[in-house]
């Protein structure tokens, strides 16, 4: 496969999951300002938009402390709209579209109308309206679901649609660990529960442990539960093996021997980790998660990418 299709089909996969993942963490906190109307919103909003790489000189003009429903907008503006914006949902759908033109020859027509119509749909200016925000989150959601199941319906199971999940599943354990961080903020921190709702991993989590009995058992869930196709562990196990495909169809060719060891040593970190261990060091296991990600993406683009095209989320981690 020629180096410039593989590369866009991993970003294509990284940026429609931040997509959906970014949808989900802004839905999250929106529904906590209406449920837990105590947290301070200033704080709450310079949590998520550190959490997501957001530099503090482009947000904090924006929140005023004074006007809690200013620092929503501010906050949605920011992530939802802002096609300036890297963690923002509208740039993630145009680098998608960008990445899909120049793989348009090995995407199947049904996938790229998809992202096609989903770039002509966005909009270009933030609505005042709760509802209409609400309603833009849920469409962002529904546009990935409907992007991955045509794809997972139609793509050929070669090299292509190997580095398509590599890209996915990296991102998909990068945003939930964010997602966990969250949970230990020491102000306006995302309870256990909208994390859970966050994942659409509530009704999964019941179901498993039979009713809610501690903290400590969603933690687990979200990042160890290998089964949960929305964990940590599940992320990185998946991005393991989309790689052990690649290596087995290129024929030793290029193999990203330092990104695969990264990724075994993490997952093997994280599965026998005892639980109380996690708990005492989340943000840092966490904070660990995302450097063994971009570390990865780093080691993936060298040995498969033109160096001179290179993409990265160069702004994008948590301090």
């Amino acid at each position: 496969m020629l180096s410039r299709i593989a590369q866009s089909l991993f970003w294509i996969g990284r940026h429609v999951e931040r997509a959906e993942d970014t949808a989900r963490l802004v839905q999250v906190q929106l529904r906590l300002f209406v449920e837990e109307p105590g947290v301070p919103t200033h704080t709450a909003c310079s949590n998520l938009l550190t959490l997501l790489g957001v530099p503090a000189a482009t947000y904090e003009p924006l929140l005023d402390e004074a006007d809690p429903q200013l620092a929503h907008s501010a906050l949605v503006g920011l992530l939802a709209y802002d096609r300036h914006q890297p963690s923002s949902i509208a740039y993630s759908w145009e680098q998608t579209r960008d990445n899909a033109r120049r793989a348009r020859e090995v995407i199947p027509s049904g996938v790229w109308e998809v992202v096609n119509t989903t770039w002509q749909a966005l909009p270009r200016v933030t609505p005042r309206a709760i509802r209409s925000q609400h309603s833009y989150l849920d469409w962002a959601r529904e546009r990935s679901a409907l992007f991955y199941g045509l794809a997972r319906g139609s793509m050929v199971r070669d090299e292509g649609w190997q580095f398509l999940q590599l890209g996915r599943s990296l991102e998909l354990a990068d945003m939930t660990a964010r997602l966990v961080t969250a949970t230990t903020f020491a102000h306006g921190a995302v309870p256990w529960s909208a994390a859970l709702r966050g994942c659409d991993a509530h009704d999964a989590f019941l179901r498993s442990y039979r009713g809610w009995r501690a903290s400590t058992q969603a933690m687990e869930f979200l990042v160890q539960e290998s089964n949960f196709p929305r964990s940590v562990m599940h992320g990185l196990t998946r991005a393991s093996d989309a790689l052990a495909a690649i290596d087995g169809q290129s024929s030793g060719v290029g193999l990203p021997g330092e990104a695969r060891y990264e990724l075994g040593r993490l997952t093997h970190e994280l599965a026998y980790l005892p639980a109380d261990e996690l708990v005492d060091d989340l943000a840092g296991r966490m904070a660990e998660v995302q450097r063994t990600c971009q570390r990865v993406t780093t080691a993936i683009s060298q040995a498969y990418f033109a160096a001179a095209a290179e993409q990265a989320w160069t702004t994008e981690e948590t301090p």
